[in-house]
């Protein structure tokens, strides 16, 4: 199935684009995704994508379809053919 994945910056720098388009098989989970995508662009990336979740501090945010998949299934959610999965840095304020 194919899924289309859109960066935020740093993310896109590490990349170098905005978009992807990925196929990936049918029960793809965020999880696995991470995974497909640290391979196909390297340590940065993953030390970027994981930093939140490894250390306690503030996580990625990841929206499938414009949901948080926190209020899903978490990195478990399955992704789907022709969904969008937003890749964003962590927010904060004050």
């Amino acid at each position: 199935m194919e899924i289309n994945i859109r960066y935020f910056h740093p993310l896109r720098k590490i990349t170098g684009s905005a978009e992807d388009k990925l196929n990936v098989d049918k029960d793809t989970t965020v999880e696995d995704l991470i995974i497909i995508l640290s391979k196909k662009y390297g340590e940065e990336f993953e030390r970027f994508v994981r930093s939140g979740l490894k250390q306690k501090g503030l996580p990625v945010i990841f929206l499938l379809n414009g949901q948080n998949v926190l209020n899903l299934e978490g990195l478990k959610t399955k992704l789907c053919d022709g969904c969008l999965l937003t890749i964003m840095p962590p927010v904060a304020g004050g």
